[in-house]
């Protein structure tokens, strides 16, 4: 089961996971990328909703990305 709780790396590996398991070739990879960026934590997925990745790659790294901006944000003591 994939939770929010955990961070993108996990998240990211699950999906692979199950993405692998389901391995249907009919499923677009924009419906990969949606059920992505809907899996995603809330201060995480408003910026891949911006940015509007084409490939799931594309998705993870900006995922990625964001969740060390969030953290670096924190440890300075700014909130969002």
């Amino acid at each position: 089961m994939l939770t929010q709780d955990q961070g993108v790396d996990g998240y990211v590996k699950r999906l692979e996971e199950l993405k692998f398991l389901i391995n249907v070739h009919s499923l677009l990879e924009s419906y990969y990328i949606l059920s992505f960026i809907s899996g995603l934590r809330k201060d995480v997925k408003p910026i891949l909703k911006i940015h509007k990745p084409i490939i799931l790659v594309q998705a993870f790294k900006q995922a990625k990305w964001q969740e060390e901006s969030n953290i670096a944000i924190a440890k300075k003591g700014i909130f969002l």
